[in-house]
């Protein structure tokens, strides 16, 4: 990258996935993090974040729950969401002008960037600069195997010796599960449930899965005649939903990795192969990329932050 940032500017990280937003203050060692989300009644926002999915709990049919972001595109209106964060994180309560580095997926366009730039220069942001997996793991250096599995993507890329070989971007991760789930329960007990019960499902599925132990999991959706309604459904009738999404991303990854020469094969094997993102803990995935793949995987105890830790390592 042809930037670096001054010791006399007061930078942050934002981390805006489709699931969750963090807002990290590398001076303070501070993390905001809260669901990227708000709550909607007659077209106003009422709450944001884990204050707007607690309507859950009372499901009303003139609420909704709008999420703004998918891919690290602007779908919605974003202004009051990151405000919130701005909020939580004192960003202009300093003698300094706040500034932003941007984690963003490396398929984000220009035009993109554009529109976060004018939105956070508006809420008093002194500059943006964007940095991705690629850029971000370059500068870092030395040979890697990484796969990203966040939200709504799923990212891969080999760097030997310190520079990018291959790189690929699947939409196959925790939002597909969710998704598949969503049609699980439609197909089984004939009712729509919401993003936020299925991710819920999903959860509490994966530690049923880990334990080794089917449990029969509750959860409340919407009949044909749009009235609630409780079901119960077995963790094992969920399990097609969490695999179909994982035999995607090992398939993605294996053929990465055999693209890659003998010599660079036996490297990636020496090293191992690094797991991070939110949904890195999906039940059998890195066990199941070790197996296909030959390699030794590594997923950190907070897979989610990996990438906020590494910015500050490298850009700060």
């Amino acid at each position: 990258m042809d930037w670096e940032c001054d010791m006399f500017e007061r930078w942050y990280v934002l981390e805006a996935g489709a699931s969750m937003l963090r807002l990290y203050d590398p001076k303070e060692d501070l993390l905001i993090r809260f669901p990227t989300c708000y709550l909607e009644e007659d077209g106003r926002v009422i709450a944001y974040g884990n204050e707007a999915l607690q309507s859950i709990l009372h499901p009303n049919i003139h609420r909704r729950i709008t999420y703004p972001l998918e891919d690290g595109r602007i779908l919605h209106e974003v202004s009051g969401l990151l405000q919130n964060a701005f909020q939580k994180a004192n960003v202009h309560e300093h003698l300094l002008k706040p500034s932003l580095i941007v984690y963003a997926p490396f398929s984000l366009g220009e035009k993109e960037k554009e529109k976060w730039t004018e939105i956070l220069l508006n809420l008093g942001i002194k500059k943006v600069r964007f940095v991705n997996l690629i850029e971000l793991y370059e500068k870092r250096g030395g040979t890697h195997f990484l796969i990203h599995a966040g939200h709504s993507l799923c990212e891969m890329a080999i760097f030997i010796h310190g520079k990018c070989q291959i790189y690929k971007s699947i939409p196959f991760a925790g939002k597909q599960v969710d998704e598949n789930i969503q049609q699980a329960i439609a197909h089984k007990k004939n009712c729509l449930i919401s993003q936020e019960e299925a991710k819920r499902l999903k959860e509490e599925a994966n530690i049923s899965f880990q334990r080794k132990l089917p449990s029969l999991l509750h959860g409340i959706g919407m009949d044909r005649y749009q009235r609630f309604v409780s079901f119960s459904i077995l963790s094992s009738d969920l399990w097609p939903s969490v695999d179909e999404v994982e035999k995607q991303i090992i398939l993605w990854a294996k053929s990465l990795f055999d693209t890659l020469s003998l010599p660079a094969k036996a490297q990636i094997a020496q090293k191992g192969i690094e797991l991070t993102g939110g949904s890195a803990n999906l039940y059998s995935l890195s066990s199941r990329l070790q197996e296909q793949l030959q390699c030794p995987i590594f997923c950190s105890n907070d897979p989610e932050y990996d990438m906020l830790k590494l910015i500050k390592e490298n850009f700060l």
